[in-house]
């Protein structure tokens, strides 16, 4: 994130602020006061809509303007973050947040609260790229320790086709056949669209 996006999400109010909203002018106007040249207001607006797309401000109609909010945890080194982070950064600190409470000490998943807001916010941006990252943990489940489910046995190669299948939303065609049959005979096709994987204390079935 550059030192200009910076200045803009300084000056931009929270929720959490009396004045919730800035409309463009007022924050070409902030940005002049702090040193930096603004010849058009329209510039600011392209500044503040690339940052909407980055996930870490927000907007809504202000009569004939537009009013801009910074969104909650866009600051410091999330703000930074969010502007370089990659769908797969987002995905793998959103799947570090549903272990953190379990896996993370307190101490140390309350500070990285800003990290996660940006990573959500960067899957949320609903870009075509980044659209199957966004859905991959409605695919996965977790089940208790006390289930107990009978799980194939599955080469690391044939569970790795069926995992970027489901990431990839790709159909397959399996090959049903008894397990008694000779290859070749009495077997049938099926195309299938993977819909989950469930860990379980065994690993992901």
């Amino acid at each position: 994130m550059s030192a200009r996006d910076e200045h803009i999400l300084s000056v931009l109010p929270t929720h959490n602020d009396a004045a919730k909203w800035m409309t463009t002018p007022k924050v070409a106007e902030r940005l002049r006061n702090a040193g930096i040249p603004i010849t058009h207001v329209k510039t600011v607006q392209r500044w503040l809509e690339k940052l909407e797309t980055q996930g870490v401000v927000s907007r809504q109609p202000a009569g004939n303007a537009l009013a801009w909010q910074r969104k909650e945890g866009a600051g410091g080194i999330a703000a930074r973050a969010g502007g370089l982070m990659t769908f797969n950064e987002a995905l793998a600190l959103q799947v570090l947040k549903r272990f953190s409470d379990r896996h993370v000490p307190a101490m140390v998943s309350t500070s990285l609260d800003s990290m996660f807001k940006v990573a959500e916010l960067r899957l949320r941006a609903g870009t075509q790229d980044g659209a199957q990252h966004a859905a991959w943990h409605h695919k996965v489940a977790v089940v208790d320790s006390g289930f107990q489910p009978k799980a194939p046995l599955l080469a690391d190669a044939i569970f790795h086709e069926v995992s970027n299948a489901l990431f990839t939303e790709r159909m397959m065609e399996l090959v049903y056949a008894r397990r008694d049959t000779v290859p070749g005979t009495s077997s049938r096709k099926q195309r299938v669209m993977p819909l989950g994987l469930v860990e379980t204390a065994a690993g992901l079935v």
